[in-house]
């Protein structure tokens, strides 16, 4: 009988772990990344907000350019009909950009200079995983999550704009037709793919350092490169 529980524990001890299991450690360290760090979407969220208030206040003055825009070339009515959406873009991810560059330098330098990192090191969770979630956050789930908030953010454009162009009495089918509505979302998920991976050096870079630097991690983050472009000229 005695053998036989001792095979059955031997059995269960060498029975491969489930996935979800050996998953779960690792969604919940990339949500307390961000439960910790709001700012990797609050920022770009309060940015949205403010450019869409802009945008509703900029709706009751058109520009000359808008007011005319049935008679403009069908080029210039393309180029000035998508400039907005570019703008909201192009702001968004810059945003992204800064907050995720900033969440790298302090991911692990804040945890060790707050001490907080003796309390996580007790959590069953390895090394390993705490730190490919601190890297999935800015290659990843910022991205993803940019990629929403811009489609989401051009979408509500997309529609201020039908709403002032019928209460202006301008063609909304000539607006409509002069926008790229299908590659639009295409163009932002190659714009956040791109950027993510041209950026992937620079945050393996400010992880390295948060993980290194006993203080002013900032300064070791930029002046050793600032030396080495000093030292080439």
């Amino acid at each position: 009988m005695n053998k036989t529980n001792a095979q059955t524990v031997a059995a269960a001890q060498s029975a491969p772990v489930p996935a979800t299991n050996s998953a779960r450690p690792f969604y919940w360290s990339v949500r307390r990344e961000l439960w910790e760090h709001r700012s990797l979407y609050l920022a770009p969220a309060i940015v949205a907000l403010v450019l869409l208030l802009a945008m509703i206040v900029g709706a009751f003055k058109l520009p000359p350019a808008i007011a005319t825009f049935d008679a403009l070339s069908p080029d210039k009515q393309r180029e000035l009909a998508s400039a907005p959406y570019a703008v909201v873009a192009l702001i968004l991810v810059a945003t992204a950009m800064v907050v995720a560059l900033f969440y790298c330098l302090d991911a692990l330098f804040g945890e060790r200079r707050d001490r907080s990192v003796l309390f996580w090191k007790s959590m069953p969770v390895s090394d390993r995983t705490a730190v490919l979630a601190k890297v999935a956050v800015p290659t990843l789930v910022v991205p993803a999550f940019l990629f929403v908030l811009i489609t989401a953010t051009q979408l509500f454009v997309l529609l201020g704009n039908v709403l002032v162009w019928g209460v202006k009495g301008l063609s909304v089918s000539n607006l409509l037709q002069r926008l790229p509505l299908i590659d639009m979302p295409v163009g932002v998920a190659y714009l956040v793919v791109t950027l993510a991976v041209w950026y992937a050096p620079i945050y393996a870079w400010l992880l390295l350092v948060s993980a290194w630097a006993r203080r002013s991690a900032l300064a070791w983050a930029v002046v050793p490169w600032i030396a080495i472009t000093a030292f080439e000229q």
